[in-house]
């Protein structure tokens, strides 16, 4: 499997045993859509109305669970989620950033008081994945690693990046690719936030 899909599977598949299915669901119909054409599955993309989402459920015929798991593929609320055993990054963590990812302004107030609009950039997840997420950025890209901060949810953290520089050089890494390989509409909205 490609490492895009797979990027795109680590952050939003879900597998139900008792029915031998591979579930997907998601807002923006674009990465159903993307997973049931490298899969070669016929299986339709369906509305769910009162969720506001999309769903495919793609059974065993297009998809080996077996090989997801040796890759460390786990459910979604493990405990502990690894990061895949894949050579190829950057394709991946743009199919997990699309998805769990984003590129935002906020304010804060400096030491005089004033306030002041910073960039940042996130990616959410299980503190195993972002552990070693954190450690693969700052290989490739020779970025400080960064000590994740927390959320609601036990298991999950956030890795973050404040510095402009450090973000545009993660950004544009991330995607550096042709268009048939992204989500261009999120990309485009994240360039947006990052002139501004």
């Amino acid at each position: 499997m490609e490492p895009y899909i797979l990027g795109i599977f680590w952050a939003i598949g879900n597998y139900v045993p008792g029915e031998k299915v591979f579930i997907l669901r998601h807002r923006d119909r674009y990465f159903l859509d993307a997973v049931k054409h490298a899969v070669g599955s016929h299986a339709a993309v369906r509305a769910q109305v009162s969720q506001r989402k999309y769903i495919l459920k793609l059974g065993q015929y297009c998809l080996n669970i077996s090989s997801l798991k040796n890759a460390g593929w786990a459910e979604r609320n493990s405990q502990e989620r690894p990061y895949p055993d894949i050579n190829e990054h950057r394709s991946f963590i743009r199919g997990y950033f699309e998805i769990h990812g984003r590129v935002s302004r906020f304010r804060l107030r400096n030491k005089n008081g004033r306030v002041q609009i910073q960039h940042r950039l996130r990616i959410y997840g299980n503190e195993k994945f972002l552990l070693a997420l954190n450690e693969i950025l700052a290989f490739e890209l020779r970025v400080s690693e960064r000590n994740l901060e927390p959320t609601s949810r036990p298991h999950s953290k956030v890795l973050s990046y404040y510095k402009k520089d450090e973000i545009i050089d993660i950004f544009e890494w991330i995607f550096d690719c042709p268009p048939t390989a992204k989500n261009q509409q999120i990309e485009n909205k994240f360039r947006e936030t990052l002139r501004r």
